[in-house]
């Protein structure tokens, strides 16, 4: 996860499946409470003719995490996550088909396989999910149980 500062220009880069140039990029972002910040917004420019795009913009001025899903509009999407200044610790999962509505069970570990906190994830926006792991003390590890259920063999 990228960190950053509060009021700071931040530019977001997206690269193209195999490399492809001359592509239409667009980024949706929200913030993680969650609000739409950003829809669909034309990638600013291509780097040369590499089929890397970017998008810049100015980081609020209040902490907060930045969601966000870059595509060649709405195909080969990829997920970023930038943290904002100083928000309220959280880990977070990214379904891979961007899927809301899933109740998806996640346990935090320490390094001595102790485990430190158990629930399911919170259903954030878009595909994003996220776990509180504030007064956890790291190093902690992180598993999300999307599809099965935990200690239950598969048939």
């Amino acid at each position: 996860m990228k960190c950053v500062g509060k009021n700071e220009t931040l530019r977001i880069f997206y690269a193209a499946d195999k490399l492809t140039s001359g592509l239409s990029v667009v980024f949706n972002i929200w913030s993680d409470a969650p609000t739409l910040l950003y829809q669909n917004q034309a990638a600013l420019s291509e780097v040369g003719n590499e089929g890397i795009y970017y998008f810049d913009l100015v980081t609020p001025n209040f902490d907060l995490y930045l969601l966000i899903i870059a595509s060649n509009s709405g195909v080969a999407a990829e997920a970023q996550i930038v943290k904002v200044g100083s928000p309220s610790s959280k880990a977070f999962y990214v379904h891979g088909n961007f899927e809301s509505g899933r109740t998806m069970g996640y346990e935090i570990y320490d390094s001595a396989n102790s485990v430190l906190a158990s629930d399911n994830l919170t259903d954030v926006i878009a595909g994003f999910y996220s776990a509180s792991t504030q007064g956890l003390a790291e190093p902690w590890f992180f598993e999300v149980f999307p599809w099965t259920v935990k200690n239950k063999p598969c048939s």
